[in-house]
């Protein structure tokens, strides 16, 4: 989970750019809530790859991404028709 997160952090700083965000600490902060989540379960990404297909596990992913969108907070959208990037600083 720890090198998943290392490699986040990169692609990250690839988005921001790409989308003129000025904010990539709050992407980071946001992909870093995501994994003390997922470590409460696992620290393999394996098998959390497994755990993400419970709904439970996929709605708790989503408050997440709730609250940043709620605070207008820059984050991502992992799953479905809203899935992507949102910047509220460009």
């Amino acid at each position: 989970m720890d090198e998943w997160l290392r490699i986040d952090e990169r692609k990250t700083e690839i988005v921001v750019k790409i989308i003129g965000c000025r904010n990539a600490e709050s992407f980071k902060n946001q992909q870093r809530e995501n994994m003390r989540y997922r470590k409460k379960f696992t620290d393999s990404f394996r098998v959390w790859l497994e755990l993400v297909k419970r709904p439970e596990h996929q709605g708790a992913i989503s408050a997440i991404a709730d609250e940043y969108e709620r605070k207008k907070l820059c984050h991502r959208r992992y799953r479905g028709k809203d899935a992507g990037a949102r910047c509220y600083c460009a």
